[in-house]
């Protein structure tokens, strides 16, 4: 859809979730135990191991809502450091 081609800055999809896709650079690709995919720089950052995993439900929402904050925090000291 050309609206989200043009008004989304970062997609953030899982391994599975890549088909028809895997050709843009705003790309965010998590890989479960083996990190993340950092698309336009195709460098993968690896996951810190926390041991034994019992359940994974709600990771993906977990690592987005982090990623969210991550970037507010970065947009405001960006923003503070202009004024």
């Amino acid at each position: 859809c050309d609206f989200i081609n043009e008004n989304v800055s970062l997609f953030t999809p899982n391994e599975h979730e890549t088909e028809g896709i895997e050709d843009r650079k705003n790309l965010l690709v998590t890989l479960g135990s083996k990190g993340c995919l950092v698309k336009e720089i195709d460098k993968i950052i690896p996951a810190v191991n926390i041991g034994k995993v019992l359940d994974t439900t709600g990771a993906g929402d977990t690592f987005n809502g982090v990623l969210a904050v991550c970037l507010a925090v970065l947009a405001l000291c960006i923003l503070s450091c202009s004024a």
